[in-house]
């Protein structure tokens, strides 16, 4: 007994040790990822006997209903029988659409016979997994013959028939002969994928989304799924983790879906697993910031929201794919520069390009203010060669843009491909709300790409309305932009305000000589 006590104790000191060494319990969960990325296939249970089949299952599903009213007794005799023998519930397919927690505790079972006008016969009986589809059937030659013919059959006539065929009692339950499913199953949890990206972070992608409650073509849907996506060998998969309506036949670490890149970025095709564990391949993804849509095969779309990590968690190598590149605006001659947070968020270093239209000289700068909840942050060049941004030809309006007000953009979008020089797109505000309703931003027509982020939004006189910072991925020509009004309250929460211009040169002058003006205030953002 000693013995084993001492055992015990030593098992523990040794697990604390674990938790309490940072450089033990790095490499505890490193051995943990390596082991949780081995993707396991469990094969489905083979087709047992019928009692033992039977022995599993608790609730019976009548799958076909009388055509005429002629037939309405033998149906009747089939639900009083399976009452009779002891299933827990006897309801018929369509008959309320709840899945039981574990869908292969269901079985469905059908009649069927030939009539005439005088009797019954030729009658069957079938039972069926409606997620394995082993199934059972019975026949007898027996007749139910009514006095007065068919039209005067009871339900008990054909029961005593039915309880001819298997019997009288059900076995009782017992969930150890519950068929299983097949699975792709990992040993990845919430718990393990968090303490995970917590050390070694992850990429702009992996985490943790939760699905939300949306309209999807006509009706809502409230599937409540968390899945984790994560990286294995070079292909992203998503992990079901909670949620299901039928948790029993879902296990935290299985694969619920495979993604497979196509030639859009961020956008993937999709292997998704069904309920009876098959593969629909009619699924896409198109991952954005903080979150991504699910299309289905029947053109509906699900909102998945990105819950760990969140916008607020200090995760290291958040951006381990590598630095980015943005766009930024300047609002004073001394240096400070608008752009957003998303693009400023977690960046180790903040290089500036283009200031005074030269393009082979980068700038130092840091972050002064950042604003997560309206995706808006001020940098400042702190480099010791910096001297002017020059004077800023245009002021930051106050007063909201009208629904039809013609707009513009200036950014560095897509560089690697579209070069460095400065690109304009224009178009309308089309909405004073932006997405689902936001009131902070606007909805504008201006097309923007990967790059314009933090860009300037203009109006036609040159005055700076919003800054860009998204685009709507399944419509064309939908983009948004934040306001200015919670630009300058931002800037006002400076410690020490810069001052911002009061007067803007640009008004009556043509598109073409404002962009010639513009384009010497608006830079190249690179960060790492």
């Amino acid at each position: 007994m000693r013995f084993i006590l001492f055992f015990l104790l030593f098992a523990q000191c040794s697990i604390g040790q674990i938790i309490d060494n940072p450089s033990l319990k790095q490499q505890f969960i490193s051995n943990s990822a390596e082991e949780c990325d081995i993707i396991k296939y469990i094969p489905k249970s083979s087709k047992p006997n019928f009692d033992a089949f039977l022995s599993g299952v608790k609730y019976a599903v009548i799958h076909s209903k009388a055509k005429i009213n002629g037939q309405i007794p033998a149906y009747n005799g089939l639900e009083q029988y399976l009452e009779d023998i002891g299933f827990r519930s006897v309801r018929y397919y369509g008959d309320g659409s709840l899945l039981p927690s574990n869908a292969c505790e269901e079985v469905y079972v059908d009649i069927s016979f030939d009539y005439n006008y005088v009797s019954f016969y030729n009658i069957g009986m079938t039972f069926w997994s409606p997620v394995t589809g082993y199934a059972y059937d019975f026949s007898t030659n027996k007749i139910v013959d009514p006095r007065g013919g068919y039209a005067y059959c009871n339900a008990g006539d054909f029961r005593n028939v039915l309880v001819s065929m298997y019997g009288y009692t059900k076995p009782h339950f017992n969930s150890d002969y519950t068929l299983k499913l097949p699975k792709l199953q990992t040993c990845w949890t919430e718990n393990k994928i968090k303490n995970y990206i917590e050390l070694n972070g992850c990429d702009k992608i992996e985490g943790i989304y939760e699905a939300s409650s949306i309209f999807s073509s006509g009706t809502v849907s409230f599937l409540k799924y968390k899945v984790a996506v994560r990286k294995i060998n070079q292909t992203y998969y998503l992990i079901y983790l909670s949620g299901a309506k039928n948790t029993g036949n879902w296990e935290e670490g299985e694969i619920k879906a495979t993604l497979e890149q196509t030639a859009t970025p961020l956008f993937y095709k999709v292997k998704w697993i069904m309920l009876d564990k098959s593969v629909n391949n009619d699924y896409y993804i198109k991952f954005e910031q903080g979150y991504f849509n699910l299309f289905t095969g029947e053109n509906n779309k699900e909102l998945y929201i990105k819950m760990f990590p969140s916008s607020t968690d200090n995760i290291a190598n958040l951006h381990q794919e590598g630095g980015g590149s943005a766009t930024g605006y300047a609002i004073t001659s001394s240096g400070y520069i608008v752009t957003n947070y998303h693009v400023t968020k977690g960046a180790t270093s903040i290089q500036v390009r283009g200031i005074n239209g030269d393009f082979s000289k980068n700038y130092t700068a840091k972050v002064v203010i950042e604003d997560k909840n309206n995706d808006l942050a001020i940098i400042k060049i702190d480099d010791p060669s910096f001297t002017t941004l020059g004077t800023v030809p245009y002021i930051i309006a106050s007063r909201v843009s009208d629904v039809g007000s013609s707009v513009f953009c200036l950014g560095y979008p897509l560089r690697a491909t579209m070069g460095d020089e400065v690109k304009i797109t224009n178009g309308i505000v089309s909405a004073k709300t932006g997405f689902q309703g936001d009131v902070t931003s606007y909805q504008i027509t201006t097309p923007i790409q990967p790059g314009n982020s933090g860009g300037p939004l203009f109006d036609d006189n040159g005055n700076i309305i919003g800054t860009v910072n998204a685009h709507h991925a399944s419509a064309e020509n939908v983009s948004y932009a934040i306001k200015t009004s919670y630009l300058i309250n931002l800037i006002n929460s400076i410690p020490i305000s810069p001052k911002l211009q009061t007067i803007n040169i640009l008004v009556g002058k043509p598109l073409t000589e404002q962009v010639k003006v513009l384009k010497k205030f608006v830079y190249i953002i690179e960060v790492n």
